[in-house]
This record gives C-alpha cells, sequence and structure tokens, in this order.
C-alpha cells in the first residue's frame, strides 16, 4: 500500500537550500519526534544556537539558545512550515541580535 504521506517525513532539495551545508536531518523523520539537524556556533556576544524539527506532518521547529557564561539557555518554537523563520532566529541568537531578559 502506497503511504501518501511518506514524502512529508523526508528532506527535500528545499530544506537543504533554507539550511545549507551543516543541516543534518534524518534520512526520514519519526512522526512526532523532535530531531537536532543545524547547530550554529556563536559569534562575539552571541550564544551556540541549535534548530530542531519534528514532523507531524506538517513541519515545526524548535531553536534552542545554550547557556553562555551568566547568559542562560532558552527555547522558542515557531508554527508549520517556518523554516526561514528558525534559520533567521538560529543565526541572530549566535549573532548576538536576540537574547533574554531576566
Amino acid at each position: 500500500m502506497l503511504d501518501i504521506f511518506a514524502s512529508l517525513y523526508r528532506p527535500d532539495a528545499d530544506d537543504f537550500a533554507t539550511f545549507g551545508p551543516d543541516y543534518n536531518p534524518p534520512e526520514s523523520f519519526q512522526h512526532g519526534k523532535d530531531y537536532h539537524v543545524l547547530t550554529i556556533r556563536s559569534q562575539a556576544d552571541g550564544q551556540d544556537a541549535e534548530v530542531w524539527e519534528c514532523r507531524l506532518p506538517a513541519t515545526f521547529y524548535t531553536i534552542k539558545a545554550l547557556p553562555k557564561g551568566d547568559k542562560p539557555g532558552y527555547s522558542m518554537s515557531t508554527g508549520s512550515s517556518m523554516h526561514a523563520l528558525a534559520l533567521s532566529l538560529a543565526r541572530a541568537i549566535a549573532d548576538g541580535m536576540i537574547s533574554l531578559n531576566r
């Protein structure tokens, strides 16, 4: 029997074009499981940022800023299909352009 949704659980050319050569997805995503697919290393005052991807089959992203010095770690999530936003947020965190204040 043909699974019409199977292709939605596999990364495609658009994913690689958006995230670039460091994008490291699984060959096939498991329904509802988060996968660490990209790390962007910090620049200057930034924090390392990780992008996690989950497919349901719609795609959701969690961006994690890792703790650095006195800066706490935190995470934020996107709505479905917001791959460009997820990448922009991760880059901004790594560049020190986004942080959380207490």
